[in-house]
C-alpha cells in the first residue's frame, strides 16, 4: 500500500495528478512551481483537505539558518 506520492512532473500536470491522488487518500509531496496559478492551487490544496491528507510543495530550507538550528 502507498501512503504517499511525490509529483516530480512537468508543471502543468501537478494539478490533474496531485486531485487525484488525493482523491485516492494519498498524501502529497509536490515540486515546485506547486501550480502554474493561484486557481490551480486552491483546487489542489482543496482536494487535500476534502480528503483530509497532507499536501505540500518541496523546497530546499538544508541551508537556511533557522532550519539548521532546529536540526541540531
Amino acid at each position: 500500500e502507498v501512503d504517499a506520492v511525490i509529483v516530480c512532473t512537468p508543471p502543468n500536470t501537478h494539478e490533474e495528478l496531485a486531485v487525484t491522488f488525493a482523491q485516492h487518500q494519498k498524501h502529497i509531496l509536490c515540486e515546485k512551481p506547486f501550480a502554474l496559478n493561484i486557481e490551480s492551487a486552491r483546487k489542489m490544496i482543496g482536494a487535500a483537505l476534502k480528503a483530509n491528507v497532507q499536501i505540500t510543495m518541496a523546497s530546499k530550507f538544508r541551508y537556511v539558518y533557522d532550519m539548521i538550528r532546529l536540526k541540531s
